[in-house]
């Protein structure tokens, strides 16, 4: 008689790991969002007054936060900045929190974990997205205090629109959908070229218009649960086969 449970056996085990696949990331989820606001704060790269009288001119600038786990697995952020003519590029970056204490003794950008090209600055109101696809072999997965800053370079007066608060995912009728990052009322600057070089000012409570989203690593008692499960499902097939 034909056997047919070896087959099955295959065919349990495969549907067995890629359930597991499917929870490795889970789907996008936002860990931290703001509230768009109507005002723009330019480090851009004009030459209006505001902007080369106090020297701000091209400088790196951003905010930090934080997460409830390092097991996040970075897949986009999105901000909102406006530019008065389509002129230079901006660069969006991301970095680990472990640099060097600033003057004001708080934690600083240190270990450069992403860095986009350099992107078009265009007219206007513009919303950019920037994506991250990881591969089993290129996790980034985020660290629980990060920071993401832009740098405009060229010659037009642009600048990164203000959140007028932090979204924290509740909704009406009492369902919370709560987004896990915070930030704290400053934002970062980038004042020389030193790792150590830089300075927090005064924000909003949003401070910039911003949105991150990642998908989440479980457990590693979830991922060997799930191997269990699939190996004593193969177990007990072949048990059976050789009845």
């Amino acid at each position: 008689m034909k056997n047919y449970l070896k087959p099955l056996a295959l065919f349990s085990l495969v549907g067995a790991f890629t359930s597991l696949a499917q929870t490795f990331p889970i789907k996008d989820g936002t860990l931290f969002t703001t509230v768009k606001g109507t005002s723009v704060y330019g480090y851009g790269t004009g030459t209006s007054s505001a902007q080369s009288i106090n020297g701000h001119k091209g400088r790196e600038f951003g905010d930090d936060i934080i997460l409830d786990s390092d097991k996040y697995i970075f897949t986009s952020a999105s901000f909102d900045y406006f530019a008065g003519s389509t002129a230079g590029t901006y660069v969006f970056s991301m970095y680990d929190m472990n640099g060097a204490l600033s003057s004001a003794n708080k934690k600083t950008p240190g270990t450069l974990l992403f860095s986009s090209d350099a992107g078009p600055i265009l007219q206007g109101a513009n919303n950019i997205t920037i994506s991250y696809t990881s591969t089993p072999g290129d996790v980034f997965t985020l660290p629980k205090h990060f920071a993401y800053t832009v740098k405009f370079t060229g010659n037009t007066d642009v600048g990164m629109y203000i959140g007028d608060s932090v979204d924290t995912g509740i909704r009406a009728g009492g369902q919370n959908w709560a987004y896990p990052g915070s930030s704290f009322n400053d934002f970062l600057v980038k004042t020389g070229t030193g790792s150590g070089e830089w300075d927090t000012r005064a924000a909003g409570d949003g401070g910039f218009s911003v949105t991150f989203k990642a998908g989440y690593v479980p457990e590693p008692t979830t991922v060997a649960l799930g191997v269990l499960g699939a190996a004593v499902l193969v177990a007990s097939t072949l048990r059976r086969n050789r009845r």
